[in-house]
């Protein structure tokens, strides 16, 4: 029994009660401190929900800014906005294009209700086309002060300060103006004002309470919300903004004071080109929803004294062990569900999620909703990724990966709802939903245009190509691992089409190993045509290799590498039977460099660059044999001229065919084998002429002629006269020459 008569029983009895007091006291004092704590946690509460407000307000200003500087960039690369603001005919003007200019214009401000109007200025013209006001010249033109402006601070791009654009039945229309030139890329072109609607602007950026200013990058207000914020930041804004080049931080918050008050302010560091935005609430606006009761505190500040020991002891070790681990866990899934829900992206990607059900259960979970819509996957490959990493400097990594990211999710949002994650360190997957009823066709053609957009900002900003590979659309959310696998094998085809090409993986289908059929014929025809030296038909038949992987979609990169890396065993073989040194004829690991080419076209172009080099070594090697056996040759001539030689002999003493001799001779000489023995007999009856006293009969006899006949005949077919006719002239000059 726990209550026992027993003296151990009476220990138990005490010790339990003991422990239910102090358990009992001490959640009684945890109580009363949670009151006094309430006071505190309230403020941090109104603080937060300030500091969230701030963070939606800012973001819906971010995605504001990316949405007019991507609609600014599409009417600026547009090819009849381009033509009439470079248009220099100030007497005709072409009224089909402005039509078809207005047309873009008006859709785009029904499309978009943020933006009011947009103004198009000709600098050569000096013409202002307006959807307010149609054609005017610029000092005729309501709204000139904004362009007046713009072409004094000769700026590129830039956010101008709200002002009145005209008068309307329901009161004045406030607009918020951004001005860019045209072209996109050019700065004494025309230039292009998109005007921001200030009330809807402001309308759309909800807040409790206190104030907003948007400010651009000179601390210069666009816009505010009332004017006792737009003194507080005017008088203020130095201390506001004075960390905002030494950190680098997405979010400033703190107090300042004016006209004796305290307010709280956040503002953002600004990833915002060109727009910032700063909100201002009164210190004492937060207290007011705040009640104090002063007994319950001065209850509590008693029942604190009385039990102070025992919450010395206990609340530590509760505080430490139940409640902040708790809200630990809190903020942190607050801080990271956007990372949660870009992990839960990729696991269905990637096929670790995959069943109907599980995705289903797995995005309820982080409000993502996938259900009952269209599925379509595009794979990004960042080129040379790998080696732009090893020449940024580490703190600069992540900041480019996550620049990258947002710079695709912000261009594909305008018109879709873009899952963006990284799939890869050098690919980014993004998963979009297709609203139901538009044309396939329709949508892949302009996630082209969006993609083409994507990667001129990317290579513009981070000097980096990146190839794009987008897949069919499908309507089962089981199939988007299926997807996300076609994306990923699309862009092995990046090799054919190029490193910033657009690949559409409709036609393809994942291959297995068996699916692949080897070219073996090819190959073998190949090895041949090496050995008869025949290039053309090794280029047709790399040819053939290629496109009948192509044609019949079993391209895979492996087993072309393969094909390749057949074909120089093939000459590597060769060489060894030819009995030559791989080193001498190539210099380099061939294998090595066939793989560090990249591009299919490159790695054709090595191997056949590869088999010329080995004809071309096959040919001066057999040029040089050739000169060795001529030297041996004419050697053996010049120390037999004397003697009775004949073709047939030098033939046999050489071991070669007669006519094939014949023609050797003729090919390395450029005369035949008769004409080179006659020429050397009579060269050598001269020396005898000259320096002998011999007869021209016993010369002839010397020099290896048969006959007299013969050896006068082929000297004067030399020399135009007869051997005793040359001797004479060569005395009577030498004479001559002595008596001079």
């Amino acid at each position: 029994m726990i209550f026992s008569s027993k003296p151990n029983g009476d220990n138990v009895g005490k010790r339990l009660f003991i422990l239910y007091v102090s358990i009992t006291l001490l959640f009684y004092c945890a109580a009363m401190l949670y009151m006094v704590k309430n006071h505190y946690v309230a403020i941090e509460k109104k603080i937060d929900n300030h500091i969230s407000d701030y963070k939606t307000m800012n973001s819906i200003v971010e995605t504001l800014v990316q949405k007019i500087g991507s609609i600014s960039y599409q009417i600026a690369t547009d090819y009849d906005t381009n033509e009439w603001a470079q248009y220099n005919d100030n007497n005709n003007l072409d009224y089909y294009t402005l039509y078809k200019i207005q047309r873009r214009f008006i859709s785009i401000i029904n499309s978009d209700p943020e933006i009011s109007s947009i103004y198009l200025y000709n600098r050569k013209t000096n013409k202002i086309f307006s959807t307010n006001f149609m054609i005017s010249d610029l000092e005729a033109f309501p709204g000139k002060l904004v362009l007046t402006e713009y072409l004094q601070n000769k700026e590129k791009t830039a956010f101008s300060k709200s002002r009145v654009e005209r008068q309307t039945d329901s009161g004045v229309n406030m607009i918020i103006p951004y001005v860019t030139t045209i072209p996109a890329s050019g700065t004494e072109g025309g230039v292009l004002v998109v005007n921001i609607n200030e009330k809807k602007l402001l309308t759309e950026i909800k807040n409790n309470s206190g104030g907003i200013i948007l400010f651009d990058d000179k601390r210069n207000v666009l816009t505010y919300r009332n004017n006792e914020v737009l003194n507080v930041f005017e008088n203020s804004k130095e201390e506001m903004l004075k960390n905002e080049l030494t950190h680098n931080e997405i979010l400033n918050t703190g107090y300042v004071k004016w006209n004796k008050q305290t307010y709280f302010f956040a503002v953002s560091n600004g990833k915002n080109k060109g727009v910032k935005i700063a909100y201002i609430v009164p210190y004492s606006e937060i207290l007011s929803d705040i009640q104090y009761d002063n007994q319950t505190i001065l209850y509590v500040a008693l029942a604190t004294i009385v039990l102070l020991i025992l919450s010395i002891i206990t609340f530590p070790y509760f505080k430490r062990m139940y409640s902040k681990p708790l809200v630990r866990y809190s903020q942190n899934l607050k801080d990271n569900i956007d990372d949660l829900r870009e992990t839960l992206i990729s696991h269905i990607l990637t096929g670790k999620v995959s069943s109907r059900e599980e995705i289903i259960n797995k995005t309820s979970e982080f409000t993502i909703d996938l259900v009952d819509r269209e599925y379509l996957i595009i794979v990004f490959q960042v080129n040379d990724y790998y080696k732009n990493l090893l020449n940024t400097q580490s703190e600069d990594r992540h900041t480019i990966s996550r620049s990258i990211l947002k710079a695709i999710k912000y261009m594909l949002m305008v018109d879709h709802i873009p899952f963006v994650v990284k799939t890869d360190l050098d690919k980014i997957a993004v998963l979009l939903t297709i609203a139901s009823g538009k044309k396939p066709e329709k949508v892949i053609l302009e996630l082209k245009k969006t993609i083409c957009y994507v990667q001129k900002e990317i290579q513009e900003n981070f000097n980096l190509s990146v190839c794009a590979a987008v897949t069919e659309i499908s309507n089962e959310i089981k199939q988007i691992p299926n997807l996300y696998a076609q994306a990923v094998k699309g862009l092995d085809y990046r090799v054919i089409y190029g490193r910033d090409s657009i690949i559409e993986c409709k036609n393809f289908r994942l291959i297995e190993k068996d699916d692949y059929i080897y070219p073996l014929k090819e190959i073998n025809h190949i090895a041949d045509c090496i050995r008869k030296g025949n290039i053309d038909e090794i280029e047709k038949s790399l040819n053939k290799i290629f496109e009948h992987s192509i044609d019949n979609h079993l391209f895979s990169l492996d087993a072309m590498n393969a094909v390749y890396s057949n074909i120089l065993y093939s000459i590597v073989k060769y060489l060894l039977e030819l009995g030559y040194s791989i080193n001498d004829v190539f210099q380099e690991d061939i294998f090595v460099m066939l793989y560090g080419y990249e591009m299919i076209q490159e790695k054709k172009a090595y191997i056949l660059r590869a088999c010329s080099q080995v004809l071309s070594y096959k040919k001066s090697m057999e040029n040089n044999m050739d000169t060795i056996i001529m030297e041996k040759i004419l050697l053996h001539i010049n120390n037999h001229f004397d003697k009775n030689i004949s073709l047939s002999n030098l033939a046999e003493e050489f071991h070669m065919n007669p006519s094939y001799l014949s023609s050797f001779i003729k090919k390395n000489l450029g005369f035949n084998f008769i004409d080179y023995v006659n020429d050397l007999r009579v060269e050598k009856s001269i020396i005898c002429l000259k320096e002998t006293e011999l007869t021209v009969q016993e010369i002839a006899k010397v020099c290896g002629y048969d006959t007299v006949h013969s050896y006068i005949r082929n000297f004067k077919k030399n020399h135009d006269v007869t051997p005793a006719v040359f001797r004479t002239m060569y005395l009577k000059n030498k004479t001559t020459s002595a008596f001079r």
